[in-house]
């Protein structure tokens, strides 16, 4: 019988440790959060990282009626305080009274349930692209493909959770870039907003990224600075580039040893999901 070496002992302990942790947190959340009035309802874009959450940020903050929040803020995350989300939105609130807040952290799909425990009357984009693809763009991250599939199932398993949820917006990425117009007027209908949609597909207000708010201590972590200003810079070139079609890539870009693995992986959900 093969023993398991000293280190994957160690990291099964880190492993569940970091979940108890974890638990821990969400548990003291439950207890803590309170309901937090805002002057309009906001709206949260969430979904598996590089499912085309910035594409959609982009497009919503030219909207005339929207405060646009310009950093993946993390601030639903089980480790921040209700006082600290408290004052993150208030802040927001006072600037621009008139305007919906509108925030985008791809990971916040995780944590949709204390977003709706706060704001019960928030909105909630959940993006949904198509696996493969999503696994070509991690790919060029320098992220494991094995870690980009598992991301992929897990983030679309807590979309699911809330898929018939009156206030979540199921959004495909392949439907905002085959069928534009008609796409983002579901969109601002949901929202109860009219569409503006020459203002909202110009590409003349131009967006600028910035740190993420939520995270900042740890710009103090050596290299950490470094790595949020090449985010930044590339999340920057995103949201201004304007709407283009970058759907099916993973048949040009998949090798097919790299298909083998990720095939049998994902083919269930992708089914689940309309992909062939």
């Amino acid at each position: 019988m093969i023993q398991p070496t000293k280190k994957v002992i160690y990291d099964s302990i880190w492993f569940v440790l970091q979940r108890l942790i974890l638990a821990f947190y969400m548990v003291l959340n439950q207890i803590s959060d309170k309901q937090l009035p805002l002057n309009k309802p906001p709206v949260f874009i969430v979904g598996c990282g590089n499912s085309g959450t910035t594409l959609v940020l982009g497009l919503i903050g030219r909207h005339p009626s929207f405060n646009f929040v310009s950093c993946e803020s993390e601030i639903f995350w089980p480790k921040q305080k209700f006082q600290d989300i408290r004052s993150f939105f208030k802040k927001l609130d006072a600037d621009k009274p008139d305007l919906r807040i509108v925030e985008k952290t791809p990971r916040h799909v995780r944590y949709m349930g204390r977003v709706f425990r706060i704001f019960p009357d928030a909105k909630i984009i959940a993006m949904v692209r198509d696996g493969r693809d999503v696994v070509c763009s991690m790919k060029k991250r320098q992220v494991p493909i094995e870690k980009s599939v598992n991301r992929w199932l897990v983030d679309c398993a807590h979309i699911e959770k809330y898929k018939s949820n009156p206030s979540v917006y199921l959004l495909k990425y392949e439907d905002l870039v085959t069928d534009t117009a008609k796409t983002l007027e579901g969109v601002f209908t949901f929202f109860d907003e009219d569409p503006c949609l020459d203002e909202v597909l110009s590409n003349e207000q131009k967006i600028e990224w910035g740190f993420a708010a939520g995270n900042s201590i740890d710009n103090n972590i050596q290299g950490e600075k470094e790595r949020r200003i090449k985010h930044n810079s590339r999340r920057n070139e995103q949201i201004n580039k304007g709407l283009y079609n970058d759907s099916r890539k993973w048949t040009r870009e998949m090798k097919q040893n790299e298909l083998d693995f990720v095939l049998p992986l994902l083919k269930e959900k992708l089914q689940y999901w309309g992909y062939e």
